[in-house]
């Protein structure tokens, strides 16, 4: 039984450096991460758990971006006091990505658009979870799904603004839909 079990639990990723190239054909240039951290507490894993980390780069010895994360998970254990298996009953959090280099992520993209050229040298990124309270208080979704099969409603806010782009979705997962 983890109920009034406490945690303070850090997961470190060290600073890595290396050399990358942004382009095919460019010379390569110095790029480094910060040490990324992140930290899952809890004063009682009844009352759910807080996950907090971050980072930066570098590339050229110029910011290439920042990395956060805030967020706290609530229903995390069942009535018996056992971690749950499945999505937390409640998340509400933040994940931000700040003055990132568009060309850092252009593999990733393909050849079908070229981020620097066409959404520009940087991009910032929000994405903000916040669960419905009405969904949190019954432990079921409004249909009754219990366990892994209530995801409970959570609204979505996505926001990704830079150069050529600024870009907003207000989206709801649902059980059976987005």
């Amino acid at each position: 039984d983890l109920r009034g079990g406490r945690a303070d639990i850090v997961v470190r990723a060290e600073a890595m450096r290396g050399q990358v190239a942004l382009q095919p054909g460019a010379a390569m240039q110095a790029m480094a991460t910060e040490p990324l951290e992140l930290r899952v507490t809890s004063d009682d894993f009844a009352q759910g758990v807080r996950i907090t980390g971050a980072t930066s780069a570098t590339v050229g010895n110029q910011p290439a971006g920042t990395l956060s994360i805030a967020a706290t998970a609530r229903g995390v254990l069942d009535a018996q006091g056992k971690p749950i298996t499945g999505l937390p009953r409640s998340l509400q959090g933040q994940i931000a990505l700040r003055g990132m280099t568009t060309a850092l992520v252009q593999p990733f993209a393909g050849d079908m658009i070229n981020l620097t050229q066409d959404v520009g040298p940087t991009l910032d990124l929000n994405i903000t979870a916040n669960t419905l309270e009405s969904a949190t208080t019954t432990g079921a979704t409004a249909s009754g799904a219990t366990g892994a099969a209530a995801i409970p409603p959570t609204d979505l806010d996505i926001a990704a603004s830079a150069q050529y782009l600024n870009a907003a979705a207000a989206l709801r997962l649902e059980p059976t839909a987005i």
